[in-house]
């Protein structure tokens, strides 16, 4: 089954018919389910493994675990970021992803994330980051992710 969206626009009470019907479909029939959404609360619930896309090119992969624990793509945290917590003690603005989406008609000749990202250096203007595995099933495509070294998530995850 392929379910592009099948949350979008619902309010919890359907969202959650629809996400129990989608799995009972697969449980019972032994059939593989691929969901496209952009809400993570959807993929912490129904998807063993996850593949993070920005710009139309995957810049993460891993199990939904390793992925929640140990982000390691600057657009995946600031994704995971821009979640509101419900544990906060206080109100807190929504962190947001500074700068705009690329061009996709520009896209391809270097790091799409590249302009928006904290993190980047001058190669990341210059060339496309490989999707290489980093850890065991953990996939990232970011020139400061390698198996050598790894670029440290700031504290609190902001």
């Amino acid at each position: 089954i392929l379910a592009d969206e099948p949350t979008t626009a619902l309010d919890v009470t359907v969202q959650a018919q629809v996400l129990h019907l989608l799995k009972e479909l697969q449980r019972t029939n032994n059939i593989g389910l691929m969901i496209i959404t952009h809400n993570l609360g959807v993929v912490w619930d129904v998807c063993d493994r996850a593949m993070v896309m920005y710009a139309g090119k995957v810049v993460e992969a891993a199990d939904v675990k390793s992925l929640y624990a140990k982000p390691m793509h600057p657009y995946t945290w600031g994704l995971l970021d821009s979640m509101p917590s419900l544990s906060s003690e206080r109100k807190a603005d929504l962190s947001t992803i500074p700068g705009t989406p690329p061009d996709l008609r520009l896209t391809g000749k270097a790091c799409n994330f590249a302009n928006r990202c904290p993190y980047a250096q001058d190669i990341c203007s210059k060339e496309v980051p490989e999707l290489v595995e980093v850890e065991p099933g953990h996939l990232v495509a970011c020139h400061r992710q390698t198996l050598d070294t790894h670029l440290e998530r700031a504290k609190g995850g902001k």
